[in-house]
């Protein structure tokens, strides 16, 4: 009887329960704090949730799923093109100011002359080198089957293919001590 009371209590479509902590303004949150590189599990931490109720978040609420896909995608759109210059290299203009011997005269006053420094605007282009280390990391990420690290797993080998593999390491020392 107290089970058809609270179907009754309930409309149907709806779950009973705990209200939502979700808030309207909780999406434009969510994509700031996704521009700066947190993921789900940082976002629960950030509102107070268990990472699950972000992703019914997620599920519920179009417009926090939105937001928070925006923002991991241009935040990793701007590391990826940051990376990506930094793998190719890339030159950029550094401004200075170096200061001349000679002083530059302002004003003459009755009592004295009122001089200032001179300084000489000077522009150099800086040459940032290609990063090899970053160029690994974009490859090994891009083209995984070419580039990624090929460890292999002695264990799973048979003793045939571990007695190719010695034999290979021996053949090329032998050539190495020639």
């Amino acid at each position: 009887m107290a089970a058809q009371q609270n179907e009754e209590a309930t409309p149907k479509g709806t779950k009973a329960g705990r209200p939502s902590k979700y808030k309207a303004a909780y999406a434009q949150e969510a994509y700031e704090l996704c521009l700066l590189g947190l993921t789900d599990a940082q976002l629960a931490e950030h509102f107070e949730v268990n990472a699950d109720t972000i992703h019914e978040w997620k599920k519920v609420h179009p417009e926090f799923s939105e937001s928070v896909r925006k923002g991991k995608i241009q935040a990793d759109s701007k590391v990826a093109a940051a990376l990506y210059k930094r793998a190719l290299g890339f030159s950029y203009d550094e401004i200075t100011f170096e200061k001349v011997d000679n002083k530059v005269n302002l004003e003459m006053t009755p009592n004295a002359l009122i001089t200032q420094d001179a300084y000489k605007k000077k522009i150099v282009t800086k040459l940032v080198i290609p990063d090899t280390g970053a160029q690994m990391n974009w490859l090994k990420n891009r083209q995984k089957e070419l580039w990624r690290d090929n460890d292999i797993d002695f264990d799973k080998l048979t003793d045939e293919q571990l007695d190719r593999v010695l034999d290979r390491i021996l053949a090329r020392q032998q050539k190495k001590g020639q």
